[in-house]
C-alpha cells in the first residue's frame, strides 16, 4: 500500500511520465501483482557509476562529428556551468532547450520529435 505522502509525489507526475515509469513494471506470474522489470539492487548498486562520464581528457578522446544534445529546462542534469565542458568533448555540438524535466521524450514528445529535426510523413 502506498503511503499518503508517495502517493501525493506519485499525482503530481504528469500522465506521460506516469506512463513512462509504468513500463518497468511486470505482472507477476499469478497475476496478482505488478513486480520491477528491472534489478532494482543492480541499478541501485550502478547508479553513480551510470551517472558519470567515463572520459577525463578531451585532448585524448572526443567527437567532432555532429552532436545534438537535448535537454530538459526543468532538469538539474545539464545546466549551464557544464556546456563549456561538453564543448570540449563535443566541438559541434547543438543544444535544443525543451520545458520540461529530465524525461524530455516521454513529457513532451512532440517538443522531442520536432527538436530533433525528425519529421513523420
Amino acid at each position: 500500500m502506498l503511503k499518503a505522502c508517495e502517493k501525493s509525489r506519485i499525482d503530481k507526475l504528469s500522465l506521460a511520465i506516469r506512463q513512462f515509469l509504468l513500463t518497468n513494471f511486470v505482472r507477476s506470474p499469478n497475476g496478482k501483482s505488478l513486480r520491477l522489470r528491472i534489478p532494482i539492487k543492480i541499478l541501485a548498486a550502478s547508479l553513480d557509476a551510470m551517472g558519470d562520464f567515463p572520459f577525463k581528457h578531451p585532448e585524448q578522446v572526443r567527437y567532432d562529428g555532429p552532436t545534438l544534445i537535448i535537454r530538459g529546462t526543468k532538469s538539474h542534469y545539464v545546466t549551464d556551468d557544464v556546456l563549456p565542458l561538453i564543448g570540449l568533448f563535443f566541438p559541434r555540438f547543438v543544444l535544443r532547450d525543451i520545458d520540461s524535466g529530465h524525461w524530455v521524450i516521454s513529457a513532451e514528445p512532440e517538443a522531442f520529435r520536432k527538436g530533433t529535426g525528425v519529421v513523420h510523413k
